[in-house]
């Protein structure tokens, strides 16, 4: 009887995380005994596969995560403000070794693939209804007023959905979605079924941009702008010569035009207006990442707490340029952000999470001869590119409710990287077997 519940707790994993999702993203005292679901499924894995996870090249860096996670426990000021962070991450774990656990074939691959691009199209339907307004560029600005503001509750600015998160996240999917909506168009050799797909992902993928674009976010455009770039550049030898001249034309244009006229379009100048619009400007931006360094160097170890940065920072390292009514949330460097959180240790616990994904994209797509896998691989490997471009100079927080997408996306990564690994391996057995028996 318990061996038989174990296998439907199994088979349902992901759908029992989906369930779960919401007490522990929006968790409170009661709320967060919904962790207990957690153990529970790894218990019921252990019963019927004999393991609680599927061994994978992150493991010993998501370890490490964790470890400091728990070190940062001791050094937050307050355990309610760091409790949904924590709260988070957990469940992103707890998603990315679930989504391991489900796609090792490749009918479950493309599934994934599938439903994680439809939810990056739900998450920009989402933005739609409930995105602060921003007005960077006016007519931009004036057009997202206009639209329903029907989604509130979901994030903590009572104004909606902030802006520079959404493309932060959105950067996780749309290179994915550009990549595959290519591939089944040229893949498509006469099947209907395939010619509308590839339809269906170009609307989806068209859909997202014009929500990144709305978003006014200057740090999501260039991510994107550089992803792009590094797409083509994967293309081959033409690809190369393309970004060469596209990199030429740049400094020629950033000669010609200046860099402080440049400077002044993209992050605007002056200490006056860094104390009206707060860290959307150069100073106020270096001001911030100033006070993020004196944090890592005052808590090396442990980090200040995962999501008390905001609160710490005026008390203990107060902002000169940018007035105190601004509420400065994060350190707007998704990397100093992770070190003023959980310390250096996390930082490169972190790093290490990035480095060793990115070692399997590209392992990926130069040995394996799947197409599917090397376009998916491909995707998902240039959308890491973006997001750390605009992470760069803002930030999704590692607990922020949309990280949630970022450890799906390493789930499918390395599902990607261990089906690719299998298939090798299975191919490479007949000529052992003919090596032994001769």
């Amino acid at each position: 009887m318990i061996k038989h519940v174990a296998l439907w707790i199994a088979r349902l994993e992901l759908l029992i995380l989906v369930i779960l999702a919401p007490f522990l993203i929006f968790p409170s005292a009661g709320r967060s005994l919904a962790l207990l679901g957690i153990p529970l499924i790894w218990t019921a894995r252990k019963i019927t596969r004999s393991r609680f996870i599927r061994r994978t090249p992150l493991d010993w860096a998501i370890a490490l995560l964790l470890l400091m996670v728990l070190v940062s426990l001791y050094a937050t000021y307050s355990i309610v403000i760091s409790l949904p962070r924590i709260t988070i991450v957990i469940l992103g774990v707890a998603v990315y070794y679930a989504v391991v656990e489900v796609v090792q074939s490749p009918v479950a691959l493309r599934w994934a693939s599938a439903i994680y691009l439809t939810t990056g199209a739900g998450l920009a339907g989402l933005a739609v209804m409930g995105m602060q307004a921003e007005y960077k560029l006016p007519v931009l600005g004036k057009l997202v007023s206009l639209l329903p503001h029907v989604v509130r509750g979901i994030s903590q600015n009572p104004e909606g959905l902030n802006p520079n998160i959404v493309a932060g996240a959105l950067l996780w999917f749309i290179p994915l979605g550009m990549t595959l909506a290519v591939w089944l168009w040229h893949a498509r050799a006469g099947r209907l079924n395939r010619t509308r797909l590839a339809q269906v992902t170009f609307v989806g993928v068209l859909g997202c941009l014009g929500v990144l674009l709305l978003t006014q976010s200057r740090g999501g455009f260039i991510g994107l702008g550089v992803g792009v770039l590094f797409l083509v550049a994967m293309t081959g030898r033409l690809g190369k010569v393309l970004v060469g001249l596209a990199v030429i034309a740049a400094v020629i244009g950033l000669v010609v035009i200046g860099p402080g006229k440049i400077g002044d379009i993209m992050v605007g100048v002056g200490s006056a207006t860094a104390q009206r619009l707060g860290v959307e400007t150069l100073s106020g931006r270096v001001e911030v990442w100033s006070r993020a360094l004196y944090a890592i160097q005052d808590f090396p170890f442990t980090g200040m707490g995962m999501g008390t940065f905001g609160y710490v920072i005026p008390v203990l390292y107060p902002l000169f340029l940018i007035s105190p009514d601004v509420m400065i949330s994060h350190a707007h460097d998704e990397f100093l952000q992770v070190a003023v959180d959980l310390g250096l240790p996390g930082l490169v616990a972190f790093l290490a999470i990035y480095l060793a994904v990115v070692w399997t994209q590209i392992t990926v797509w130069r040995r394996d001869q799947d197409p599917f896998r090397r376009t998916v691989a491909l995707g998902l490997l240039v959308g890491l590119t973006s997001h750390a471009v605009f992470g760069l100079s803002d930030a999704v927080l590692l607990g922020a409710k949309p990280s949630v997408f970022w450890w799906a996306l390493l789930g499918l990564a390395v599902a990607t990287f261990l089906l690719a690994e299998q298939d090798q391996f299975n191919h490479a057995m007949p000529t052992r077997d003919l090596v032994h028996h001769d």
